[in-house]
């Protein structure tokens, strides 16, 4: 189900719905890849870990940024799903920010494991990152989205935690 098109939009106005993603109208994560021994979780060291979570925030944040993009372009045109009028790109970015999502999840929960493995919290293993911790921070309601409807919540909610003090 694509997300609500009457969801408060952070300047008032609420964002084109993203298009629906399968055939019966819902997204879902991608499978994890297949991994060998060497790729696992619980062997994976914590600095490998955080330098994957790493590579997958900044997917994430790349995407809510591209999507945030073209979903303002999309308002500015008038684009409804009813009409058919998406564009390319915007339907594009919003397939490379339900990816990302799916990615920026799992990469978190392994590097959180791996830094379990080895007696720490994940802040613990990014301490000399605070640009990561703060990434983060940012980007956590991504981190619960698992269907099309929450990771556009997240994306208002990132995106309104974006917007300057009025």
């Amino acid at each position: 189900q694509a997300p609500p098109t009457s969801a408060p939009w952070a300047g008032g106005t609420p964002p084109a719905p993203p298009p629906p993603q399968t055939a019966s109208g819902t997204w879902t994560a991608p499978p994890a890849p297949l991994s060998g021994p060497e790729e696992d979780a619980s062997t994976s060291s914590p600095a490998d870990a955080v330098s994957a979570l790493k590579t997958a925030t900044l997917a994430a944040r790349g995407a809510h940024l591209a999507y945030l993009h073209f979903s303002e372009r999309e308002l500015a045109t008038g684009a409804s799903d009813e009409a058919g009028g998406y564009s390319d790109e915007y339907v594009s970015a919003w397939l490379t920010l339900t990816d990302a999502v799916a990615a920026f999840r799992s990469a978190h929960a392994a590097a959180v494991a791996a830094a379990a493995g080895s007696g720490r919290t994940l802040e613990e293993a990014c301490a000399g990152q605070p640009d990561l911790l703060h990434v983060l921070q940012t980007l956590e309601p991504y981190l619960a989205a698992e269907s099309d409807d929450q990771v556009h919540e997240a994306f208002l909610t990132v995106a309104r935690s974006e917007l300057p003090d009025s």
